[in-house]
C-alpha cells in the first residue's frame, strides 16, 4: 500500500527484501542509488493512484556514483505487466543497459498526458 521508494543506497547493500513486492498502490521511485541490481523480479502491477511529480508511476534516474563505477545495470523487472495510470520516466542511469528496448506502451494502461513515457538510451552504448 502506498509508494515504493528506493533513494541513497550503496553498492553493497543486501536487496533481496524487494523480491516481496508484488504489487504498489502509488508509484515507484528509484533514484540515486550506487547499486547494481533492482531485484523487484516479482514486481506485477503499478497502480499509480498517486504519482511522482504528480505524472509517473515508474520514475528511475540518476542511478550511478559520480567518481566511481558502481551504478544500476539492470532493472529487473521481470514480471511487470501493468501500469494503471501514470507514465514512466527512465533518464540518467549511466550504467543501465537495455531499458529503451522494454515495450513499455504494452505495459502503460492510461499514460497522462499520453506522452510521459520517456526513457532514454541510458548506458546502453556500452553494454555488451
Amino acid at each position: 500500500m502506498g509508494n515504493l521508494e528506493i533513494t541513497s543506497i550503496e553498492h553493497n547493500r543486501d536487496l533481496s527484501f524487494l523480491r516481496s513486492v508484488r504489487e504498489v498502490t502509488g508509484y515507484v521511485l528509484v533514484a540515486l542509488n550506487q547499486f547494481r541490481y533492482l531485484p523487484l523480479e516479482n514486481l506485477r502491477i503499478i497502480r499509480g493512484t498517486k504519482l511522482y511529480e504528480d505524472r509517473y508511476a515508474l520514475a528511475i534516474f540518476l542511478n550511478y556514483r559520480k567518481d566511481g563505477n558502481f551504478g544500476l545495470q539492470e532493472l529487473g523487472l521481470k514480471n511487470l505487466t501493468e501500469i494503471l495510470n501514470g507514465g514512466v520516466y527512465v533518464d540518467q542511469n549511466k550504467f543501465l543497459c537495455y531499458a529503451d528496448t522494454i515495450h513499455w506502451q504494452d505495459i502503460v494502461r492510461n499514460p497522462w498526458p499520453s506522452n510521459l513515457t520517456l526513457v532514454s538510451t541510458n548506458g546502453s552504448s556500452g553494454c555488451g
